[in-house]
């Protein structure tokens, strides 16, 4: 599997957050403060769900490799002899 940095969930999740974060920190000018609270929440959903997804991934690789692993402990490791 490859490391959390390199995969492109990250990165869009990365952008998500710092575009929620630019939003949340006012800088975007808006008549209230109604833009960022959606800011803020964006960014805090955009995290979430990063995290979320990854935690499931390395939980089902988990249950996966343990799998494999009885199945290659209940196989004979070579031809048995009649």
């Amino acid at each position: 599997m490859k490391t959390g940095y390199k995969t492109t969930e990250f990165w869009l999740s990365f952008a998500a957050m710092l575009l929620g974060a630019v939003m949340a920190s006012g800088l975007v000018p808006s008549d209230g403060p109604w833009l960022q609270i959606l800011g803020l929440g964006a960014a805090a959903l955009a995290g979430l769900g990063y995290t979320g997804a990854r935690m499931v991934l390395k939980g089902n690789e988990t249950k996966a490799a343990a799998i494999v692993k009885a199945a290659e402990a209940s196989t004979p490791a070579g031809p048995t002899d009649g």
